[in-house]
């Protein structure tokens, strides 16, 4: 049996959804998402030297996982949900991308940005009307993104 036939055996055996995945210089093959009773981690198949389980830092060995119960080969699936219970919440392998929140923030900003332009044109065109109705027209606009008038009166004059 090839390493990838056992990783998919145990993988279908604990029913993930089998990555594939090499990790750490293919050191590690990802077999997917185990849950615990506290939490959820990335089981992992530890490939050089003694085959063991891996999530998170924690490790044990894939020889102490296996049961022979009834002349039918099983995984303890307790001794697993030890294993990812009981590792650090932090995977020092993730690393937090600010990258996609930083852009979001960028685009509310330019869209409250031009709220504000378009609040301005309007009281200078129609000065006697409300910021009230200001805004109500800001909403109809394409500017506006579906917002309703409330929230872009909260932004027009900040």
């Amino acid at each position: 049996m090839t390493q990838g036939q056992l990783a998919r055996w145990i993988a279908d055996t604990l029913t993930l959804q089998f990555s594939g995945k090499r990790l750490n210089e293919g050191k590690l093959l990802e077999l997917g998402l185990f849950s615990g009773e506290k939490r959820t981690q990335m089981l992992c198949l530890h490939t050089v030297g003694e085959l063991g389980l891996v999530a998170g830092s924690n490790r044990i060995p894939l020889v102490g996982a296996i049961q022979l119960i009834d002349g039918v080969l099983s995984l303890d699936v307790g001794l697993i949900q030890q294993l990812v219970d009981s590792t650090a919440t932090g995977d020092e392998r993730y690393t937090p991308n600010t990258a996609r929140r930083e852009v979001r923030k960028l685009e509310t900003a330019a869209m409250h940005e031009q709220w504000r332009k378009e609040y301005q044109a309007l009281k200078k065109k129609w000065s006697n009307m409300s910021d009230v109705w200001c805004s109500q027209q800001i909403a109809k606009m394409a500017c506006a993104n579906g917002k309703r008038p409330e929230t872009i009166r909260k932004q027009m004059k900040k």
